[in-house]
């Protein structure tokens, strides 16, 4: 299957942190990669313009990074390998007590249980539930949710 990414970099009016940019210009990119970044003051109106976008352009796969992340210039390309609906890089929150955004375990209200970093974890691991900072969607899933009327 040909694989056409759409990188999507929701910002506010400034970047949190310039050294992302260093990151974000050593992300390895596979051919048919569109670039594009959307400023405002919701992250979440930023997201959906580009995920319009992402479809319009017949995107197989929307990665999203928070302007504050760090990673490695593979990342990109070990995410895809593993050819998941909905995949995301291990990342902690900005402030302490630096908690990985990823969530094992959702309650009847919604809300979800961090998921505590523990010697012997590795690798690819189930989760209920990410952050938006660092994950690689396919755009299969934005087309499944228009068409159910989400």
């Amino acid at each position: 299957m040909n694989k056409k990414i759409f990188v999507a970099i929701p910002t506010g009016e400034r970047g949190r942190n310039a050294d992302f940019y260093d990151y974000y210009n050593q992300l390895i990119k596979p051919d048919n990669t569109i670039l594009c970044s959307a400023h405002g003051s919701s992250p979440a109106r930023s997201r959906n313009i580009m995920i319009r976008q992402a479809l319009e352009n017949e995107c197989t796969h929307i990665l999203f990074l928070d302007d504050d992340m760090v990673f490695e210039p593979n990342m990109l390309n070990k995410l895809l390998a593993h050819d998941k609906d909905i995949i995301t890089g291990l990342y902690l929150l900005r402030n302490y007590p630096h908690l990985p955004v990823i969530f094992d375990k959702e309650y009847v209200n919604g809300s979800c249980q961090y998921s505590f970093l523990r010697e012997g974890r590795s690798g690819l691991e189930e989760i209920t539930n990410c952050g938006f900072g660092s994950v690689l969607i396919k755009t299969s899933v934005f087309t499944m949710m228009i068409e159910k009327g989400y």
